[in-house]
């Protein structure tokens, strides 16, 4: 029930103008933020990615190491010791996040975090691009993953088959 109200919230303010606030700028998705090349990084990727920076500017910025995996409360904290103020939309589907990513204002970007069945996870960001058409699959909606070197770019869902997804947010 929290979700679904969370989901009215957005997309009644979205069309008002007041919804989700992205990134922008963000890292050119032709640049590689993973300064390391490290393989289970993906949320100091992404965060780096967000923030328009380098992994290894991150860490001397944050004085926070990297992990090889982040719950959502770290994450935020890893935004907060960078100065930014972010939020996390927790738990939903699929078909939810796609209709919240799609209220982004063109050209913004926020982090996805998702939770694969087997319980893994990894971290990409999103960007509202209309020019980005994506096969006619979920257009104007481009995932980048910055922890691959070069980045690897492709269309919403990033891999299929996802449980949860998590929407990080400016504040």
């Amino acid at each position: 029930m929290k979700k679904f109200i969370t989901t009215l919230f957005f997309l009644f303010f979205s069309f008002l103008g007041l919804g989700q606030k992205g990134f922008y700028p963000v890292m050119d998705p032709i640049k590689s933020t993973n300064s390391y090349c490290l393989n289970e990084n993906c949320y100091y990727c992404s965060t780096a990615a967000l923030l328009n920076t380098t992994v290894t500017d991150l860490v001397a910025s944050t004085g926070i190491m990297q992990q090889d995996t982040a719950q959502i409360d770290e994450i935020i904290d890893l935004f907060r010791n960078a100065g930014v103020s972010v939020r996390c939309i927790t738990g939903l589907d699929e078909a939810t996040a796609y209709c919240l990513l799609s209220t982004l204002p063109n050209g913004q970007s926020v982090g996805l975090a998702y939770t694969r069945q087997g319980g893994s996870g990894h971290m990409v960001v999103v960007t509202r691009d209309s020019g980005y058409y994506n096969n006619g699959i979920n257009p104007s909606l481009k995932c980048v993953d910055y922890q691959s070197n070069p980045p690897r770019i492709t269309g919403f869902p990033y891999e299929g088959g996802n449980l949860i997804y998590n929407i990080f947010i400016k504040n």
